[in-house]
């Protein structure tokens, strides 16, 4: 997946155009980041390297103006990077929060129906009938 998309990226980066192609490159680079266990430094860090590779692309000696101008486009890239990324990963922890609260209801109900004395279908649990018997204490 890097691999693909390094040239659209690195392609971005030389000709100076973020177009739709590269953003949603991106985009899916970082959404599959996010579920990976990653940090965020670790996730978009791989950005910056994009740098040396675009670097290497143009085939030439950039001014400082012309460097200047790329450490930029790096720097907005890395951002938009960081953006989808920290999106990505707010969304996969509100999935897992809802599961989880989804989850415990489902336990709860259960444990209450299991107090009550009834089995998930409705029907009564041996040994948890609604008078159980009163146990005959043992004499010592």
């Amino acid at each position: 997946m890097l691999r693909e998309a390094a040239r659209p990226l690195v392609r971005a980066l030389s000709e100076d155009r973020a177009d739709r192609e590269c953003l949603n490159v991106l985009a899916n680079l970082m959404r599959v980041r996010s579920v990976q266990d990653l940090t965020a430094s670790r996730a978009v860090g791989i950005i910056p390297l994009l740098r040396t590779a675009t670097l290497e692309e143009s085939g030439e000696e950039l001014n400082r103006e012309s460097l200047m101008d790329l450490m930029g486009r790096v720097e907005r890239l890395t951002m938009a990077a960081f953006e989808v990324f920290v999106s990505c990963r707010e969304q996969l922890y509100e999935v897992r929060a809802h599961e989880a609260a989804r989850l415990q209801a489902s336990l709860l109900k259960r444990a209450e129906q299991i107090l009550a004395g009834h089995g998930h279908d409705g029907t009564i649990v041996a040994g948890l009938e609604e008078n159980p018997p009163v146990n005959q204490q043992r004499e010592v």
